[in-house]
């Protein structure tokens, strides 16, 4: 049955990726994202797979464009699209540009595609800080800031605002404080999202009731998904969705 089955259409989401730029006179948001779903009007705080909303035949629709198409089509819409990004600087609200829109030629269809906007605001003098944030509907994001620019990286909720982080004094994070940071993460992935690592760690414990070999196992499974997630995330390995 696995063998025959036709590719899957559906499209899982990822979290957005927003890297900070700060200079002495603006500040630039690059932001990882999939403008396929924002224009199908996916709310991804709902529906991180597109095959769960009711906008799923836009979305699939709007993969057929060519990069430049889709670009173009972002740009048009930027007016309206606006509003659902929040880029507070001493607790005042601003208005972002649209510097740039950049989406790659789709290769594979059962792939979800990123595509990078770049926004950006001058910031005005005495500014001390800068919280970001958007709309729910655009889902989970992560946003980063380069150690040589103070060292953030985190996640925001969808219709949360990141911490405050300072325009002026900067101090880069240390290592063990982007470890602890990234702790309650860990959790998360477990309760109340990893039901399938809780159902595995239980067979295992219906297989074998014995403390040692069962002690063994689950580390030798955190060992193996450890590796296997950092491959992955490197883009070391690429595995097809529809194999999965």
């Amino acid at each position: 049955m696995l063998i025959v089955t036709s590719p899957a259409r559906s499209h899982e989401i990822e979290p957005s990726i927003v890297d900070v730029a700060v200079t002495e006179d603006s500040l630039t948001l690059s932001i990882d994202l999939s403008l396929e779903a924002v224009l199908a009007e996916i709310d991804l705080s709902q529906d991180a797979n597109t095959a769960n909303s009711k906008n799923e035949v836009v979305y699939d629709e709007l993969r057929q464009l060519q990069p430049d198409e889709l670009e173009q089509l972002f740009q048009d819409n930027w007016v309206n699209l606006k509003d659902n990004y929040h880029l507070i600087i001493n607790d005042i609200r601003r208005d972002l540009d649209l510097i740039g829109v950049e989406a790659p030629v789709l290769e594979n269809l059962e792939l979800s595609r990123n595509s990078t906007i770049t926004i950006a605001v001058e910031i005005p003098p005495q500014a001390n800080d800068f919280q970001f944030g958007w709309d729910a509907s655009l889902g989970l994001m992560v946003l980063r800031r380069p150690e040589s620019d103070g060292g953030f990286a985190g996640y925001v909720e969808p219709g949360d605002l990141s911490p405050r982080l300072s325009l002026t004094n900067v101090e880069a994070k240390s290592n063990l404080r982007v470890f602890i940071d990234f702790i309650p993460v860990g959790f998360d992935h477990i309760l109340p999202k990893g039901l399938d690592h809780i159902l595995f760690v239980i067979g295992l414990f219906l297989f074998s009731a014995r403390w040692k070999p069962l002690l063994w196992q689950v580390s030798a499974f955190t060992v193996a998904h450890t590796i296997t997630l950092a491959l992955a995330s490197l883009g070391v390995v690429t595995v097809s969705p529809s194999i999965v």
